[in-house]
């Protein structure tokens, strides 16, 4: 065992533009003596062979050297209910409307389709007016059920959790 209590605490952060950092409490927790040693539970509890030190530590720079946990936005598609295309200007009062976002995740080296169930669009003018958690489907998430306008508004995405 490398120590009798360690106490290490990596911290991560997400800045924007897609600019993020870790920060490490010891350069031991990226130690091979870390990496590889033996855990066993206080009080005489179960003994494993080897700490999850190793993936943690491993997770941490995939995600810092942005590895994983990068999604782009493949496509977005918004109209009124009934018409192919969206309006030339903006939306208006009661009007329905329909969006879908193809949301892609850099993922052992290749971009694959998103899966999340929790994925947000907002609706909003400068608070938020609506907001709908879009279905899934293969990557492309939608709003199936269409939402009325009720004055003008942005359409704004969240996906801050999953990044």
């Amino acid at each position: 065992m490398c120590c009798d209590r360690c106490e290490i605490v990596s911290l991560s952060f997400l800045f924007s533009p897609s600019s993020r950092v870790v920060f490490s409490g010891s350069l031991d927790f990226f130690s091979d003596e870390f990496l590889t040693s033996s855990v066993q539970k206080a009080g005489g509890g179960k003994k494993h062979p080897v700490s999850g030190n190793r993936a943690l530590a491993a997770a941490l720079a995939s995600w810092c050297f942005k590895q994983s946990g990068v999604l782009r936005v493949k496509g977005i598609t918004h109209h009124r209910v009934g018409e192919p295309n969206p309006p030339e200007l903006f939306y208006t009062i009661r009007e329905d409307v329909v969006y879908a976002i193809d949301i892609e995740e850099f993922s052992g080296g290749k971009w694959i389709p998103f899966q999340a169930d929790d994925v947000q669009m907002e609706f909003h003018r400068i608070d938020p007016f609506v907001r709908l958690t879009l279905e899934p489907n293969k990557g492309r998430y939608v709003v199936f059920a269409a939402f009325t306008v009720q004055y003008l508004f942005l359409l704004a995405l969240i996906l801050a959790e999953h990044l």
